[in-house]
């Protein structure tokens, strides 16, 4: 079998572990700044519960979701969801839809922090699209965005195959 020139995996226990991970350290953030300015250790743990909760109720949560698998061929595009498996010709491929679901605050074109080894923290949803029926949806970083870009203009340039990329907003 030939290497993909495109592979990514959503793993969903990571990125919940992340977002997880986030509230709970705002959530201790919150509790210290509450008790600095009430100095009182039960409004601090009253406001710290909801949250708690959250985080908990994302880490039950990432055992239901399925892992997602998508990658791209010369030939032919591969998605498996779970144990689902769809593979198709990469010309029935059609569009691209990407939208933002986390995106710090930057400046068009630029980085936050201009070193490329500090990866970039923008999250985008990734829709693959085939006539009117989505294929499937991934979750990736924005350096797989950037791969897959660069994917699809190879593969434009060299096998005259455009799949239209719709972005929600400038990229």
């Amino acid at each position: 079998m030939s290497r993909p020139l495109w592979h990514v995996i959503e793993d969903p226990a990571y990125i919940i572990n992340l977002y997880a991970g986030i509230v709970i350290t705002l959530m201790l953030i919150g509790a210290v700044v509450i008790y600095v300015i009430t100095q009182s250790i039960t409004d601090a743990i009253l406001t710290s519960l909801p949250p708690i909760f959250i985080a908990l109720i994302m880490v039950a949560a990432k055992r239901v979701i399925k892992r997602s698998e998508v990658m791209i061929f010369g030939d032919r595009f591969v998605a498996l969801r779970g144990t689902e498996r769809v593979e198709l010709p990469i010309y029935e491929v059609t569009r691209i839809r990407v939208r933002p679901v986390i995106n710090t605050v930057r400046v068009v074109n630029t980085r936050l922090i201009p070193i490329s080894s500090i990866p970039r923290f923008n999250t985008w949803s990734v829709t693959f699209i085939s006539g009117d029926r989505e294929i499937i949806k991934v979750w990736i970083n924005e350096n797989e965005l950037d791969k897959l870009r660069a994917v699809i203009r190879k593969l434009c340039n060299e096998r005259l195959i455009c799949i239209n990329i719709e972005s929600a907003m400038s990229i």
